[in-house]
């Protein structure tokens, strides 16, 4: 019998409520290069804003960005592999999860290279929040429906839809990554990984703090 499969249901992507966000969607057709620059240009605009890059299906509707060739992706190349995924048994959502995790370490040394580049007085890089989910899809099994209408055959026909049901689970990752700590994000299901530390020089180190003591007496003036 075929198969029918029905819209994929409600995933829980909600926007955090101290920091604004932005989404960024990592495929296998994409290229790593347009993401990170894409990445630092937005953390270089974006002070109080977070950017989560993740891995579930496409959307129409705005706020996700796919990133590959200048902006968008490469729709074809990216339909291809996920055909030869689904072969295979797999879901894009869940092949591209070690891709996402290769594009969040990347964003984040290239940012303490970009802060070393331009002296900023930062010490740390960006703080990373991981959050794993799954997507359920509803798959129904086509019953046949060429019968008697009696009672008996209703009844039948019913058994049979529901054995017919089941759920499927599609696992997916989501990476927030900010330039500021995240209290929310301690109140839900994520795990936090600490941000990495620059490593300054003699010399920096003695520009950072005679910056530092400008500043404080700039501020008792």
């Amino acid at each position: 019998m075929a198969e029918r499969r029905r819209p994929a249901a409600k995933t829980d992507v909600r926007p955090l409520p101290e920091f604004e966000t932005h989404e960024m969607r990592i495929t296998q057709g994409g290229k790593i290069r347009a993401w990170v620059d894409y990445a630092l240009k937005f953390f270089e605009e974006n002070e109080e804003k977070a950017l989560v890059l993740h891995t579930l299906p496409a959307t129409n509707k705005g706020g996700s960005v796919k990133i590959g060739t200048g902006v968008d992706a490469d729709d074809d190349n990216e339909t291809d592999i996920a055909m030869k995924d689904k072969k295979k048994g797999l879901s894009p959502s869940t092949i591209t999860i070690p891709r996402l995790i290769t594009v969040a370490e990347i964003i984040k040394r290239e940012y303490l290279l970009a802060m070393d580049a331009k002296r900023l007085p930062d010490l740390v890089g960006l703080y990373q929040y991981n959050e794993m989910g799954c997507i359920e899809n509803c798959v129904e099994n086509e019953v046949d429906e060429e019968r008697d209408e009696g009672a008996e055959d209703r009844m039948k026909m019913l058994a049979e839809a529901l054995a017919s049901i089941k759920i499927e689970r599609t696992p997916y990752m989501k990476i927030t990554l900010c330039r500021k700590e995240l209290a929310s994000m301690k109140n839900r299901d994520t795990t936090a990984q600490a941000p990495l530390k620059r490593k300054l020089s003699k010399s920096a180190r003695g520009r950072l703090r005679k910056r530092q003591a400008k500043a404080e007496n700039g501020n008792r003036e």
